[in-house]
């Protein structure tokens, strides 16, 4: 497709209010683009020049009113051109327009010919949330969802802040601070009825540009509650060969909250629990900050954003040392004390074949907080005889979000629990180490901390992976690498110090904003597992510059994304693109805002398809890279995403009406992936029977997900239409993928018929 550029004038402006903040119309008109294969046009605009936090798609019309301006406010505009591939023209040169007090355009700078938009400059606020939603069981006082949490951050300075609602119903705590910081949401206490409320959060920082942000929110009380939802996602089933350490991984939702998850055994020959016909409890599963948001997107239940849940095992831990054949099952329980089986796996494992180290992280606790200058971090590794590992612990590697930053301060400390357990091994009377950091030099979020351990023949195994949470550090991560795996170091140029891309400017705003930068041309190189000294391979990237990466879960790779930036000005920039939105890049990531490499260690209960897209900036030039990456897919735990266009969510709809969205399964490699969607109506009337409302019409024309996904999800859309008697109901979605031969994933919204 080719550039283009447009004339946009101001057709016409007309004044159509009267009240303070009064709403006015801005008109824009553009020149038509000749090309055949065009398929209309989308307008951006916002209220800072180059920065376009609002984007519309407006058909194959060459005018377009917007209808919301505020008096004395100025608006930035551009328009994209898109075809029927889904490609998307350059930027439009931008004009702006402020509506005065008459009524008149004041005509803004005179439009340039830019490159595309520019890095947003001046402090910047961001949240780590883009919706809340709070259950409740109606009464006085009636089981709620607990208090759900946001994250204030901040960029390029800092500001002071405070968090209101409109919401009569809601609490908020901890609402105003200075700086990064925390504020935390509830329901207040009193009586309520079957209901669905909506309100919003507003976060107002003097300081920020882009200040008030808000959160939608959304009250379901319901007249009772409903069992826990989710499933278990790996190990696949039967699997083989297992040795050491396997991550045990899902999602799990509730209409108020969930309790907790926990994988339990069935017993073996020999033990009691055999006789007795119970299962044998294993471990509790920790709940993870951000690890699916594909889960996120697709619901709208209280702490979704945290649905993702995973447990490691070691399984040198079960019954004969972890060879033979076991059966584990998930079990998801809400804080109602409802219980449902999530799902169950059956693993054969032979570690007694393994060479490999082994052991396990014991501090900090899985998903703990820790803070100070000196946190000990503890461990403990063993590997099989003949061999052995150093007493000195130089052969221990620790890494923080996938960073080589140090070995331990101490090994070959004893531990009556594991010289019991694990006796025979050459460092069965010294498996305990310890590594001392500093908390302070960490960014406030979600990190991950594990250890890689080398033995005597030269085996390397990773051991442990936790989560921990920071809430005394900075905006940047500041990491000195160990030296055995510091170029600069070992050629006597001193310390290694990488320095993390802080929150990225452009957090919260619309994916499509950053669509205007062009996709750059220079390879991407990645290195896959823990050996500093493996060579870098060229990551490929399709036809449209999107590089695609698969990784093991609970594994490790780096991407060298491009050259360093030797601009003090300039840097990289990288975010999680999650329903649409940019957001802040996973937990137990780095990216490194000089050098351009990018570290992920991805924690246990991360699987599935993330999408990430970085942004260099050097010398006032933008390029962007985007980057796909698919951790532990498989056919047999392949899952699609669905979304609902239509209606929306609390809609009120007639008797007769349209369910629209796409569905696509993103492991699939021709086509959408999906079969077929069927759509059901659940009645909010107790005792109510289900209603089969059809199946619905797929290949739906959908440019929009093919632009962001692929050219072959441009037809994944979806269509039907029912009828339903007046009442409310809760609207459910599946589909059912081609790979997995199964409805295994489906989206629910409320709404109301009359």
């Amino acid at each position: 497709m080719s550039k283009l550029f447009y004339c946009l004038t101001f057709a016409c402006c007309m004044f159509v209010g009267s009240a303070r903040a009064e709403a006015a119309s801005v008109t824009l008109a553009w020149d038509p683009n000749g090309e055949t294969d065009l398929a209309g046009y989308i307008v951006l605009f916002g209220t800072q020049s180059g920065r376009y936090d609002r984007v519309l798609e407006v058909g194959s019309t060459t005018t377009w009113t917007f209808t919301e301006a505020e008096i004395n406010k100025t608006y930035y505009f551009v328009v994209q051109a898109v075809n029927t591939s889904g490609a998307r023209s350059e930027f439009s040169a931008e004009v702006a327009a402020t509506v005065g007090d008459g009524g008149a355009v004041v005509p803004g700078p005179a439009p340039g010919q830019g490159p595309g938009p520019t890095p947003p400059t001046g402090t910047r606020v961001a949240i780590n949330r883009t919706s809340f939603t709070i259950g409740a069981i109606a009464g006085t006082n009636g089981l709620r969802s607990a208090a759900q949490k946001a994250a204030v951050t901040f960029s390029n300075g800092s500001s002071t802040w405070t968090a209101t609602t409109d919401a009569p119903w809601l609490q908020i705590s901890g609402g105003s601070g200075s700086g990064a910081g925390a504020f935390s949401v509830s329901l207040k206490s009193g009586s309520y009825a079957p209901s669905n409320e909506s309100g919003t959060i507003t976060v107002t920082a003097p300081n920020a540009p882009n200040s008030p942000l808000t959160i939608p929110v959304t009250l379901r009380v319901y007249g009772s509650g409903e069992n826990p939802s989710g499933t278990i996602d790996t190990p696949v089933d039967n699997a083989t060969g297992i040795q050491g350490s396997i991550a045990i991984t899902g999602w799990a939702t509730d209409d108020i909250g969930l309790k907790e998850v926990t994988i339990y055994r069935d017993p073996v020959i020999g033990e009691a629990a055999f006789l007795q016909k119970v299962q044998v409890f294993v471990g509790r599963a920790v709940f993870v900050d951000g690890a699916r948001p594909d889960v996120d997107a697709a619901l709208a239940e209280p702490f979704d954003y945290q649905a993702g849940w995973g447990y490691m095992l070691l399984t040198r831990m079960l019954p004969n040392q972890g060879n033979g054949t076991y059966k584990l099952h998930a079990y998801a329980t809400d804080v109602e004390g409802r219980g449902v089986l999530l799902g169950s796996r059956t693993i054969t494992c032979n570690n007694a074949s393994s060479n490999k180290p082994f052991g396990a992280i014991d501090t900090p606790d899985q998903g703990g907080t820790v803070s100070g200058t000196t946190y000990i971090n503890y461990g403990w590794a063993l590997t099989p005889q003949p061999n052995s590992i150093k007493t000195d612990g130089s052969t221990i590697l620790v890494y923080i979000d996938g960073v080589p930053v140090g070995r331990p301060d101490a090994y070959n400390k004893y531990r009556a629990d594991i010289a019991t357990t694990f006796f025979g091994y050459a460092n069965s009377g010294g498996a305990i180490g310890f590594y001392t950091f500093d908390t302070t030099k960490l960014a406030n979020g979600v990190h991950t901390i594990g250890w890689v351990v080398t033995d005597s023949a030269g085996n390397a195994e990773g051991i442990g992976s936790r989560y921990f949470t920071v809430l005394n550090g900075s905006e940047v991560s500041t990491m000195n690498l160990e030296a055995s795996t510091s170029i600069q170091e070992m050629a006597g140029g001193g310390s290694e110090t990488r320095v993390s891309a802080a929150v990225g400017a452009s957090s919260g705003l619309d994916a499509a904003s950053l669509d205007g930068i062009a996709v750059s041309t220079v390879p991407v190189y990645r290195r896959d597992g823990f050996d500093q000294n493996a060579s870098l391979e060229l990551a490929p990237a399709d036809e449209r510059g999107v590089v695609r990466i698969a990784a093991d879960a609970v594994g490790r790779f780096t991407l060298t994304l491009s050259a360093p930036v030797k601009d003090d000005a300039g840097g990289y920039e990288g975010y999680l693109v999650a329903d649409g939105k940019l957001q802040a890049l996973p937990a137990g990531s780095f990216l490194d805002k000089r050098i351009g490499e990018f570290y992920w260690q991805p924690g246990v209960g991360f699987v599935g398809n993330y999408q990430l897209v970085f942004v260099r900036t050097e010398a006032g030039q933008r390029v962007r890279i985007p980057v796909d990456v698919a951790i532990g897919t498989s056919t047999a735990q392949s899952k699609p995403r669905l979304v609902i266009d239509l209606p929306s969510s609390n809609g009120v709809v007639g008797t007769t009406f349209v369910t629209a969205g796409w569905a696509a399964d993103f492991a699939a490699s021709t086509g959408s992936g999906i079969r077929t969607v069927h759509a059901w109506a659940y009645p909010s009337a107790p005792g109510s029977s289900p209603i089969f409302l059809g199946e619905a019409v797929m290949g739906a024309d959908r440019p929009d997900v093919g632009n962001i996904h692929g050219k072959q999800y441009d037809q994944a859309g979806f269509h039907l239409t029912g009828t339903l008697a007046p009442g409310s109901y809760n609207l459910v979605v599946s589909a059912f993928s081609e790979l997995s031969k199964d409805f295994n994933n489906a989206i629910s919204v409320p709404i109301v018929v009359k």
